[in-house]
Order: C-alpha cells, then sequence, then structure tokens
C-alpha cells in the first residue's frame, strides 16, 4: 500500500506526508483479475503497463488481456466503498442492462470515477485521450459528493494472483541463484514468440519472513537452505512473489494445486507455530507497521483437551459456545487431507 500511496503522491506532485495532510491515500486494496468483472469497451479501465503479457497483449485472447477488472482483497475504507455501491445500484438499476446484477461492475465505475477526478485534479479539468466514442461517468448517478475511495489495484499481482485467466503466468519456482535469484528459462507453449531467460529476485523482506517462520517450526534442513529450496508462487509476467492466491475459475484441480504449494508438506506445523504465537501474544509483525506494533485482539479460550493446538474458527454467533470453533471440529473429516499428515487428539 505504500507503493501505491507514493505513486498518488507523485501524481500530485507531493511528499507522502504531504499528500495524507491532504486526504489523499490509498488504503482500499482489490486484486487484479481478466475474467469475472464485466466491463464497457468505452468507459475509463484500469490500465497496467503496455504489454506486460508479451507482444501478445490484446489480441482477443483472454490469457494475454491486461487484469483490467476488480476482484480479491480488501483493506480499510471498505465500508464507504460497499455503502457508495449499493446507493449507485439503487439509482441505477435497470432491468434490461447486461450487468444488472452484477455489483462488480458498480465497484468498477465508483474506481472509475475516482480515477477521472484524480485526473481532472491533476491537469486542470482536462482527460487525456478522451476522444472518439469514449465517455466519463456520470457523476449524477452516484447520489453523492464523494469521489474518492481510496481504492488501489494490485494489477502486478502483488498482493493476489488470480487464477483465471493467469495459470500460465502462475509458477512455483525455487530462488537458488546467488543473492535468492531465480531465472525464468521457459517460454508458455500456448504462443510461439520471441523470448529470453530472466531474473527475479526474493525481496530481503520476504527472505526475512521466511526465517522467522521456518525458525518457528521443528526442522532438520538448516534454514537457508530451505529458503533456496522452497518454491514459491510466482506471477513470471510481473515478476512478483505472491503471497494470497485466489482460485477463480474452474474448481477441479484446486485441490491438486493446493498440494502443490509450498506450506502444504509443513501445513501443520505451520498451525501449530502460529498458535503458540498467538497465545504468546507476539506481534504480528517483527517490526512496527505505521509507527506501532500490531498484535491480535482476540486469542483462543482454553481448552483442557488441547484441541486448540491447531487454531479455530471465530463465529458471529452470541452463544458463547458457538463462537469459537476448533479447526479440529470445523474441518472434521478432511483434515488430515488438508494438513498433509494423520492427526490424533491428544
Amino acid at each position: 500500500m505504500n507503493r501505491h500511496g507514493r505513486v498518488l503522491a507523485d501524481q500530485y506532485g507531493l511528499s507522502i506526508v504531504q499528500a495524507h495532510e491532504q486526504g489523499l491515500r490509498k488504503s482500499l486494496l482489490w486484486g487484479a483479475e481478466k475474467y469475472c468483472f464485466p466491463q464497457e469497451r468505452d468507459e475509463p479501465q484500469i490500465v497496467p503497463p503496455h504489454n506486460v503479457y508479451g507482444k501478445q497483449t490484446q489480441d482477443r485472447s483472454m490469457r494475454y488481456a491486461d487484469p483490467r477488472y476488480l476482484n480479491s482483497g480488501t483493506l480499510g475504507d471498505l465500508r464507504d466503498c460497499v455503502d457508495a455501491a449499493l446507493t449507485l445500484i439503487e439509482g441505477t438499476w435497470n432491468a434490461t442492462f447486461d450487468h444488472r446484477n452484477s455489483d462488480q461492475f458498480c465497484l468498477g465505475k465508483l474506481y472509475a470515477r475516482q480515477e477521472v477526478n484524480h485526473a481532472m485534479a491533476v491537469t486542470g479539468g482536462s482527460i487525456p485521450n478522451l476522444k472518439g466514442t469514449r465517455k466519463l461517468p456520470q457523476f449524477s448517478e452516484f447520489g453523492t459528493e464523494q469521489t474518492d475511495y481510496h481504492m488501489a489495484v494490485d494489477h502486478e499481482s502483488a498482493f493476489t494472483c488470480t487464477q483465471c485467466a493467469s495459470v500460465d503466468w502462475m509458477r512455483n519456482i525455487a530462488f537458488d541463484r546467488p543473492g535468492h535469484r531465480s531465472v525464468v528459462k521457459g517460454n508458455i507453449s500456448k504462443k510461439k514468440h520471441p523470448f529470453k531467460p530472466f531474473t527475479i529476485r526474493m525481496p530481503g523482506i520476504l527472505v526475512n519472513a521466511l526465517t522467522k517462520l521456518y525458525d518457528a517450526i521443528d526442522h532438520e534442513q538448516p534454514t537457508e537452505e530451505w529458503i533456496k529450496s522452497v518454491k514459491l508462487g510466482t506471477n513470471i509476467a510481473t515478476g512478483h512473489i505472491y503471497p494470497l492466491y485466489h482460485g477463480t475459475c474452474r474448481k477441479s484441480n484446486f485441490m491438486s494445486r493446493y498440494m502443490n504449494l509450498w506450506l502444504y508438506p509443513m501445513s501443520s506445523r505451520l498451525l501449530e507455530a502460529a498458535s503458540k504465537a498467538l497465545e504468546a501474544r507476539e506481534p504480528l509483525m517483527g517490526d512496527m507497521v505505521d509507527g506501532r506494533y500490531w498484535v491480535s485482539s482476540q486469542h483462543y479460550p482454553d481448552d483442557e483437551e488441547g484441541l486448540q493446538g491447531l487454531g479455530g474458527i471465530y463465529t458471529d454467533s452470541k452463544d458463547n459456545k458457538e463462537r469459537f470453533i476448533p479447526l479440529t471440529e470445523f474441518c472434521a473429516g478432511y483434515l488430515e487431507e488438508l494438513t498433509c499428515r494423520k492427526l490424533q487428539k491428544p
């Protein structure tokens, strides 16, 4: 989010501190998706760097299309944005419109209005490339004067990678070269076009996070060797290792893809370590974020049988007995498959 905030501040020629003082910030993050969100051809769209998916970008094949649609992931300021989308739906719903039941389409219009407003503020009122049949959002449709919902779009899959039409670019790769680098050698087989091997480097912050994570569990392999051997999900088109995978579109391969994730062989140990860290009230991050250390506001209830060792699920039930459900109960019948080892109650 700091990166998105810096880009916004740069557009206005401000420092990040100055931008925040003027109410300019990015705090609501949406992942990018190629397929699920509908679009109107002549309305403003999210535009990532051109040709990020190669020379065939926009050749009518979905796998080469830019990820222009909003999907999978939100942080902060969410309530105002959703309320605005509901207001827009109430004021513009049309029974004959193809996307009449698409809340995604309305969220996209909110984002378009926000970015148009930013462009007008930066240019003094003009909109670049407004020609032909292209049109701007009709502000009267929105039912509110608010234009900025602090939305940012993760079109590089730095936060979330969605599977739909992106699977050709998703690879589990090891960063085993000096300096935690990996060399991508193979091109996708769908189309033949010029390809040169290139290097992706694992960010230092991720090396530190993996070190802390691995040192928290029982292990035999030296930490540095494990970090070099672990294969991390990477979008090779944008060069980002994605922390979250969103299994959009076809679900038939979900379990096989899950079992190929780096965390699957050690999933039960990771759950146990996370549960212990939560009970010890350890900070969620090793370093301060926004000038403070963050800790969980909730902790697992006491359990003499030890069933909370793998954690559990909090519900919105008002009944204290149903407010927390141990994972061993919530996933009963599937836990062995999900955690890659046979589990026994103490």
